[in-house]
């Protein structure tokens, strides 16, 4: 999608405007259409703040049975987002993404299936046994 669809003067005002502000009475808005500004910006502890949301206070409420800080990936923010980024990396790394070791394991697999569908073509096929 490109930045003319969401917002039509962009493309005219971006070279002139790096950083846009909007001020609707309920939320502030922030547009950065500066590449190297949006690096420093997203680096910076500040600007890592998720938007508070009712529908998701409402959901974690009901979860916990109580009010509660928010939870899950979206609704959380600050140490919490970051030991929860942090513990989805080491996992996901531990589990081989991110490397290329597991891509030939995967090729394998995925040339068995295609072999199994070519034997048994016209036929339903059961993929379970075949699939991990």
């Amino acid at each position: 999608m490109s930045p003319a669809f969401l917002c039509p003067f962009l493309p005219s005002m971006s070279p002139s405007f790096p950083l846009l502000s909007n001020a609707p009475p309920s939320r502030r808005t922030v547009l950065v259409s500066d590449p190297a500004l949006m690096r420093t910006g997203l680096a910076d502890p500040v600007a890592s703040g998720r938007t508070d949301l009712l529908l998701l206070r409402k959901r974690d409420s009901i979860i916990k049975g109580r009010e509660c800080p928010a939870l899950g990936i979206i609704g959380t923010s600050g140490d919490v987002w970051r030991q929860q980024r942090r513990f989805t990396l080491r996992t996901l790394r531990d589990l081989g993404f991110g490397r290329n070791t597991m891509e030939p394991i995967m090729q394998e697999e995925l040339d068995e299936l295609l072999q199994l569908f070519t034997r048994r073509q016209g036929e339903k096929v059961d993929v379970g046994v075949s699939v991990n």
